[in-house]
């Protein structure tokens, strides 16, 4: 398989997401005074803020558990491993060009406006969701993979399996659930602060 058939589908993902931000942007000058640097803060912002929030949906609620009932559990572990690495810093990435975007229009709106447009309402639990994904990627989820990885190895060393009453074994078991529980909730309360800010999107929408 050559270089181009390999690109080849994100070229084409990329230039239908290409077409559809052209084709909102042209939209928005038609039916709207909104200045052409406005709008396009505006489709950035509401863009990378809803992919970051469908994708933790679909990590959260939906890719485990298909995955967990289609493979062996040490696959399973392996497999979110990797995934959830690749979450973390997508997740980082899109929260960052929301945050600077966001930040970029709360500017502009303040300056045409001496009031409180209510902005500090959706920040805060958007900050909040960036904190919990920078904890979940430095630190709760490296933890989490390097205790099941030690866990993995000890079992194989032993010949036992995950559930063995193996004191070591048990201590890592105890160990990994604790870094994975605590992973899952900062992913949930980051996810929950989402659909705050998302609804204080919704507040200030104009149809």
């Amino acid at each position: 398989m050559g270089v181009l058939d390999l690109m080849l589908p994100w070229i084409t993902r990329a230039a239908i997401l290409v077409s559809v931000v052209l084709l909102t942007l042209t939209t928005l000058r038609r039916h709207s005074d909104i200045p052409l640097s406005q709008a396009t803060l505006r489709v950035a912002h509401l863009c990378s803020f809803s992919v970051w929030f469908g994708t933790s949906v679909w990590v959260s609620f939906i890719a485990g558990i298909v995955l967990m009932r289609a493979v062996t559990m040490e696959t399973f572990g392996l497999a979110q491993a990797k995934l959830f690495d690749a979450y973390f810093k997508f997740s980082l990435l899109c929260l960052a060009v929301a945050g600077f975007t966001g930040a970029a229009l709360s500017s502009s709106s303040s300056a045409r406006s001496d009031g409180d447009d209510g902005s500090t309402v959706g920040a805060t639990p958007f900050l909040v969701a960036v904190a919990c994904v920078v904890a979940n990627l430095v630190f709760f989820s490296p933890q989490t993979t390097i205790t099941m990885m030690e866990r993995s190895r000890v079992c194989k060393e032993l010949g036992v399996d995950r559930k063995s009453p193996d004191p070591q074994v048990r201590k890592l078991s105890k160990r990994f659930g604790m870094f994975h529980g605590i992973a899952n909730l900062i992913n949930l309360v980051a996810l929950a602060c989402g659909a705050v800010h998302l609804c204080a999107l919704a507040e200030r929408l104009s149809l």
